[in-house]
């Protein structure tokens, strides 16, 4: 067992917590479909009850559309690991080190540098 590399650890992070809210939207756009399906059957006189009724199917296919959305950018997010890890491993095969890891920031601030704003080109800067 070689353990979890760092760049490992993200990706599963990031995938449970974007599969968490996958699983979630999906159930919703179940619920929301089953829903508008008995309201459409069981008031099938009641204008307001169909006007529903559709407006619930459409909620549905709408989570729908959103969790399979998100279920792709897994699949992006699962590709661009793949390529960092290995990259990783290249830079490591040639050069017979590793790269140094650093934790994924939870905040990040940018500061002004004095001397650029001061460039003419630049006044909209200051």
């Amino acid at each position: 067992d070689l353990g979890t590399d760092p760049t490992e650890a993200r990706q599963e992070k990031c995938m449970d917590l974007i599969g968490g809210i996958a699983s979630s939207i999906s159930q919703w756009a179940c619920c929301l479909q089953m829903t508008s399906c008995c309201v459409g059957c069981c008031a099938r006189d009641g204008e307001g009850a169909q006007a529903c009724s559709a407006e619930g199917r459409r909620a549905s296919r709408t989570c729908w559309s959103i969790a399979r959305t998100l279920y792709s950018g897994m699949w992006a997010i699962k590709i661009i690991a793949i390529g960092c890890m290995s990259g990783q491993m290249t830079h490591e095969d040639r050069h017979g080190m590793q790269l140094p890891t650093k934790n994924a920031p939870s905040c990040m601030k940018m500061e002004l540098d004095d001397t650029l704003a001061k460039d003419k080109h630049y006044d909209f800067l200051l």
